[in-house]
């Protein structure tokens, strides 16, 4: 799994990244359905 690092001088606080994140650690791998029908991690 590949790593996402943020260069903060670079951040416009899109929040990409952690959307990134979530589909990579969703069950599903679709980032419509890990956003809409998965629940968060605790």
């Amino acid at each position: 799994m590949k790593r996402v690092y943020a260069i903060e001088k670079n951040c416009i606080d899109c929040k990409l990244c952690e959307v990134y994140c979530k589909t990579a650690h969703s069950r599903t791998k679709d980032i419509i359905k890990a956003h809409k029908t998965e629940q968060p991690e605790p």
